[in-house]
């Protein structure tokens, strides 16, 4: 969606959170993935494709004490 702005933070722990705002600065959607059983979470890029406007966000996921990361992506549907 052209002019609207993402962003992309790592919440409390476990958390991975997007925020979608309208090039007015309005807040339009909030989104959160994750869970505090999943370990450490981070966001590291957000994409938005420009023939549908899905937003996707890539990031990591893993336990902290088995020092294990995975790579999640998450599309939100427009």
């Amino acid at each position: 969606q052209s002019g609207r702005v993402y962003l992309i933070s790592t919440l409390d722990y476990g958390w991975l959170g997007t925020v979608a705002y309208s090039p007015a600065g309005r807040q339009i959607w909030a989104r959160r993935f994750g869970s505090p059983k999943s370990g450490t979470t981070a966001a590291s890029s957000v994409v938005v494709s420009p023939a549908s406007g899905d937003v996707f966000v890539t990031g990591t996921t893993g336990a902290q004490s088995s020092r294990t990361e995975n790579y999640v992506t998450i599309a939100y549907r427009r």
